[in-house]
């Protein structure tokens, strides 16, 4: 089992200005990890990048409609 976790945002607290924070999890089966990473591999290099690292907020919906099915393969 793998466990990615990733976070956005600036966690400024309670009683901060108004800002949203989320913490996200993808959990892969070990059977699973090979095939989505090499299907991962393929979609990657045409999402939009910042200092190298693939960013959710530059997604464009035809962006995340390409990651969804790879997602979604339970195979």
């Amino acid at each position: 089992m793998h466990i990615f976790i990733d976070e956005t945002g600036t966690f400024t607290g309670i009683g901060q200005p108004l800002s949203i924070s989320m913490i996200g999890a993808l959990i892969v089966p070990d059977k699973r990890l090979r095939s989505l990473e090499k299907e991962y591999a393929k979609v990657r290099k045409s999402l939009p990048t910042q200092n190298g690292e693939v960013k959710g907020k530059k997604l464009l919906e035809k962006d995340i409609a390409k990651l969804l099915p790879i997602l979604r393969h339970t195979t």
